[in-house]
């Protein structure tokens, strides 16, 4: 014999059956502001999925997020898979969403744990000096504050600056420059950090290198210079350029110069 709580526990139970069995199915969709980005540059993630309550993301990098919408920024260059998972008000039911982003190095320096941009750079070119066969190509890498014609820098701001020796005259060749004083191919006998310079008096913060590298190689017509160094101060830095330089060929000048 039924009895009237056993009979209400039923109803309960067919009422929340008759719940979950009216739950719709999420449906699980977003967009992305954008799939190509340079490391930490923000990305917004538009959800638009429906039927669904709540959300998880897993951006690919280690990292994750419950928020509907959230802003993501990569640290690191490479290609992430991008999943997010709607799920029903119950959490019985779910589907899952994914978008590939592709990261780059950003066009940066990376010092005492402060990001500093680099948006133009320059090559000198000075010849051979020491008769050895190696030529002195003298890049450097400013930031917006800071220009350089032919070997002069002008304005307030950020930049690097190395002289390097490349075993060809034509161009500073691809390949890893190493620290070292003795101005054979592929070295680089002096390397600078300057920090908010005033390069009309050379006033600011200025770090000479130590140890360290230069990998130069080349993007079309475009020069790519992936640094580390090794600062006088006993810190370490980082640096990424990628883009067109400006070419000064001075040793033309000179010889021009001696001619007349």
């Amino acid at each position: 014999m039924r009895t009237l709580s056993s009979y209400t526990n039923f109803l309960a139970g067919l009422f929340l059956l008759t719940i979950v069995g009216c739950q719709k199915q999420p449906e699980a969709s977003f967009t992305a502001s954008k799939t190509n980005v340079v490391t930490g540059e923000a990305i917004t993630f538009t959800n638009t999925s429906n039927n669904a309550s709540s959300y998880k993301w897993n951006f690919g990098d280690g990292t994750s997020s419950d928020v509907a919408s959230p802003t993501h920024a990569y640290e690191n260059p490479g290609t992430y898979t991008v999943t997010m998972t709607a799920n029903s008000k119950n959490g019985k039911k779910s589907d899952n969403a994914t978008a590939t982003i592709t990261v780059t190095k950003a066009n940066e320096i990376k010092y005492d744990g402060n990001k500093y941009p680099l948006t133009k750079g320059y090559i000198d070119y000075y010849g051979d000096f020491n008769g050895s066969g190696n030529y002195n190509f003298d890049v450097t890498l400013v930031d917006n504050g800071i220009t350089d014609t032919q070997g002069d820098l002008s304005g307030t701001g950020n930049y690097l600056y190395f002289v390097m020796w490349s075993p060809y005259s034509s161009m500073l060749m691809p390949g890893t420059y190493t620290f070292a004083s003795n101005n054979n191919a592929y070295t680089f006998d002096y390397g600078e950090l300057g920090l908010n310079v005033n390069t009309s008096t050379f006033t600011g913060t200025i770090y000479k290198c130590i140890s360290g590298s230069v990998t130069v190689s080349q993007s079309g017509s475009d020069y790519i210079f992936d640094i580390t160094l090794n600062l006088e101060n006993g810190k370490t830095l980082t640096a990424y350029y990628k883009g067109a330089v400006t070419f000064y060929n001075y040793s033309k000048i000179l010889m021009h110069k001696e001619k007349i």
